[in-house]
């Protein structure tokens, strides 16, 4: 069983509620409630190595100093419907040249996550590449 915040987050309970009304409903409803909990703690996980929060937000809702906030449970959510969030993406091979053999690699166009940006987005303004920018 995760104990919240320590380990997760959001409770199994808490992500059950949030897909039983939304179309994730079906795919969320086929997990088992352990894998459920360990899909929970590495989104959880993710939010924390991917998103540092203002105002030490992250730690401090880890540490129930402040309560859990919207977007967080909502990403962590969402995120929990993923596998592999710890993968890293391909590279997309954008050309290749056969005569004196030449491959050029194409950017991944953007974020992997894109709603989970918008939605963490205002708690982590201010941020560049995830290191907080100290303006003189």
């Amino acid at each position: 069983m995760i104990i919240v915040p320590r380990d997760s987050y959001v409770s199994v309970e808490q992500a059950d509620a949030y897909h039983a009304i939304r179309s994730s409903k079906d795919v969320w409803e086929e997990l088992e409630t352990s894998q459920k909990e360990m899909r929970l703690v590495s989104a959880s996980d993710y939010v924390d190595a991917c998103y540092q929060l203002r105002q030490n937000l992250n730690r401090k809702m880890r540490a129930g100093e402040v309560g859990i906030i919207e977007p967080v449970y909502k990403a962590v959510c969402e995120l929990a419907l993923r596998t592999g969030l710890f993968d890293n993406d391909e590279q997309k091979r954008k050309s290749v040249k056969v005569g004196e053999i030449s491959v050029t690699y194409a950017g991944n166009g953007g974020s992997r996550f894109e709603y989970i940006d918008a939605l963490l987005l205002p708690y982590t303004a201010g941020t560049f590449a995830q290191i907080p920018i100290i303006r003189g």
